[in-house]
């Protein structure tokens, strides 16, 4: 597994899945990639975390008011993507990363930069 820093933010590949598509605007193939995402608020510099099969898409619809749990926060810029073959793999990271505090923290402790930056 790598990691790669870019500007706006960092993107973490499994699989050896060079995941360019956050940088250029592109989307992914949505036929067998599944991804966890943490985008920030710009207005109140909170962080939320989920789970697609197209981060742009997503981002998208974040940041066209289309997700009742994020709405009120625009708009949000992505800080982060983990990309999975398997839906399930990711679909459990989501889940863990918002389930338990210590993997979150472990998280936005690798992350430190992305966040703080923006």
């Amino acid at each position: 597994m790598q990691t790669k820093q870019y500007g706006e933010g960092s993107c973490f590949f499994a699989r050896v899945w060079y995941c360019d598509f956050v940088r250029i605007g592109q989307s992914p193939p949505t036929t067998f990639m599944y991804h966890v995402y943490v985008i920030k608020s710009i207005s109140d510099k909170r962080l939320y975390i989920g789970s697609t099969n197209d981060v742009r898409r997503r981002l998208q619809e974040h940041n066209d008011g289309l997700s009742p749990a994020t709405k009120n926060r625009r708009p949000f810029i992505l800080v982060y993507c983990e990309s999975y073959v398997s839906k399930t793999d990711a679909l459990a990271r989501e889940r863990k990363l918002k389930k338990f505090k210590n993997s979150y923290s472990e998280l936005k402790r690798r992350m430190k930069n992305s966040i703080d930056d923006t």
